[in-house]
């Protein structure tokens, strides 16, 4: 697709414009439905959590 050169996504997937078939990225996009990411998004979160060491308990 046309966009998919416009965005980072070359750079971090390392897959060239040119060589993205639509059918992997749909394939792929199947895949990023929310019960399978949650666990990658879980290891995002706590990745972040650590490293800026943010606290995340309630405030009011």
């Amino acid at each position: 697709p046309r966009w998919y050169e416009k965005t980072a996504l070359p750079l971090l997937t390392g897959i060239k414009p040119g060589e993205l078939k639509e059918h992997t990225l749909l394939r792929a996009l199947d895949y990023l439905q929310e019960e399978q990411t949650r666990d990658i998004q879980r290891e995002i979160y706590q990745s972040i959590k650590q490293k800026f060491g943010i606290e995340t308990g309630r405030g009011y």
